[in-house]
């Protein structure tokens, strides 16, 4: 045997691979064994796809990060702050893009939430930010405090089931309320459209409450954004009402021009009373962007319908999430009682009894504070973030991640990191405190979303939630309710998932804590 000639032809054979090897592209992400041809499509659930994610991500990602394919689509899935800070907030100009999900588009909806990164949603991000920055949201203070009495005192006055308890020779009026009960989305709707319309909500026929009811229905029964199997094979757009898979198609079709009141309507209204009779209309974000439009001969079109999207876009952003964030913060504080009664002492102790709460009294307050901030961190309403889109090839960490992935950040699986936060499903305030007398962990900042495509209302959120918590913990004592034969009935750990996720409907007792916050609510919530 010619062994020169062996060992040169070794050498050529591996001088060859290194330069192949040396142009391959780095791996993808690790991810679970897929199919051939449709990838994950079998195994990715198109409910709950928060709690699969998350625990394909602790089995396979060795950065919490997995590759999933479907049909030839790439989609990582990011699973913890770290990668979701290093990719959507340190790289956003890559992946601050969506992708298209048609089914949202179909019934209409192409505002700042779901439109595409470019110039379109700069000028749109601009207005919004603009209008709801950190020292104008003290503006609208007046309003969240005004409607969080309402919605404590309209609790207290259930006409529809309600018994008297007499205690310690005090009388309270205890309510039993159905969660989710219009009366949270009539608090939810009514700060929102305040501030966005000068328009206060005071029953639940108010046309306001219809649009955002409507948008509710739409939102569940359209699915999770990129959920539906219309978005994997858009194909079924074009096929029969026959064919399965066909329905998210024909509802979107359907529902279009009731989903596209929630731009043209409350737009309306206000334009109606600044060119009425008096010429004025209430105090709000759109009568002052009305108001510069009058000092001009003329305006575009499209520069009127990019107000209505903006402020359309708040305005179904916002009702949706605080109504979500509302019942997770009533069944947290029934099945945790202890944490209820520890906020409560602290108000007690800070404001007394003579009042009730005002902004002023917020940094008086860190244990109420870290509630809110655990009722976000608990249960994100947003568990899987909506997704983003690469606009280029990257590389993170030795993993390839190629133009036109689908990037999807799972927000209850970073709330859920054990190495972040201590027993991370229990509820626990206390874990944001300082030490000793809390845990010291980071604030949840993730529930609000990542780098461009961050929420520029989570300011005012923050305050709408902090207000009606502290008003309600002031005022009320929240507990387990009785169903229809009298029996306790605590909450049940399960949820609706649609664009946000809420509780599933429970009963909740609800007293005034005293007749001195009876009347209290009575006097100041009008």
């Amino acid at each position: 045997m010619d062994f020169t000639h062996v060992g040169a032809a070794l050498a050529v054979g591996i001088a060859s691979f290194l330069v192949v090897k040396g142009k391959q592209k780095p791996n993808y992400p690790p991810g679970p064994p897929a199919d051939p041809l449709v990838g994950h499509l079998r195994v990715i659930p198109f409910e709950n796809q928060d709690a699969t994610f998350h625990a394909w991500a602790k089995e396979y990602g060795e950065y919490r990060t997995f590759l999933g394919k479907a049909l030839g689509n790439h989609i990582v899935v990011l699973d913890s702050v770290e990668a979701a800070n290093d990719l959507l907030e340190k790289r956003s100009a890559i992946y601050s893009d969506r992708p298209h999900i048609l089914v949202f588009d179909m019934v209409g909806m192409n505002d700042i939430v779901l439109m595409p990164y470019g110039e379109a949603f700069r000028k749109h991000r601009k207005f919004v930010h603009s209008t709801i920055t950190k020292r104008a949201i003290t503006t609208f203070q007046p309003v969240q405090t005004k409607n969080a009495r309402a919605l404590a005192l309209n609790l207290l006055e259930n006409k529809n089931r309600h018994e008297m308890f007499f205690n310690m020779q005090v009388l309270y009026v205890s309510s039993l309320l159905t969660l989710s009960d219009p009366r949270e989305f009539r608090f939810a709707t009514s700060v929102i459209t305040g501030i966005l319309y000068g328009h206060q909500v005071v029953s639940e026929d108010d046309e306001y409450m219809k649009l955002m009811d409507h948008q509710s229905m739409i939102a569940v029964n359209l699915g999770q954004p990129g959920g539906a199997l219309l978005d994997i094979l858009p194909f079924l757009q074009h096929l029969p009402a026959w064919f399965p898979g066909t329905g998210p198609a024909i509802r979107a079709r359907e529902w279009r021009p009731m989903f596209r009141r929630v731009y043209d309507y409350p737009y309306e209204q206000v334009e109606k009373k600044m060119v009425g009779a008096e010429g004025v209309a209430e105090d709000s974000i759109l009568a002052r962007v009305l108001a510069k439009f009058s000092t001009r001969n003329s305006v575009p079109e499209e520069e009127i319908e990019y107000v209505k999207l903006a402020t359309g876009a708040m305005y179904r952003a916002a009702v949706e999430t605080t109504w979500s964030t509302i019942a997770v913060l009533f069944m947290t504080m029934i099945l945790y009682p202890e944490c209820q009664k520890r906020a409560q002492e602290e108000i007690d102790r800070v404001i007394g009894s003579e009042r009730l709460p005002e902004f002023e009294d917020k940094d008086s307050l860190p244990y109420t504070t870290a509630l809110v901030h655990e009722v976000l961190r608990w249960h994100p309403v947003i568990p899987l973030a909506i997704p983003h889109r690469s606009v280029q090839d990257d590389v993170y960490k030795g993993m390839f991640i190629p133009k036109g992935t689908t990037i999807l950040a799972n927000v209850m699986g970073m709330a859920l990191d054990e190495k972040t936060y201590k027993n991370p499903s229990i509820f626990n305030p206390s874990r944001f405190l300082p030490k000793p007398d809390g845990d010291d962990e980071p604030l949840f900042g993730s529930a609000f979303g990542f780098g461009r495509r961050i929420c520029p209302g989570r300011h005012f959120a923050l305050n709408s939630l902090w207000m009606l918590t502290a008003t309600i913990l002031a005022t009320l004592d929240l507990s387990v309710g009785r169903d229809e034969n009298g029996n306790l009935a605590p909450p049940p750990l399960e949820f609706n998932h649609t664009v946000s996720s809420r509780p599933k409907e429970f009963v909740c007792d609800v007293r005034a804590r005293s007749r001195l916050s009876a009347s209290l609510l009575s006097a100041q919530a009008t």
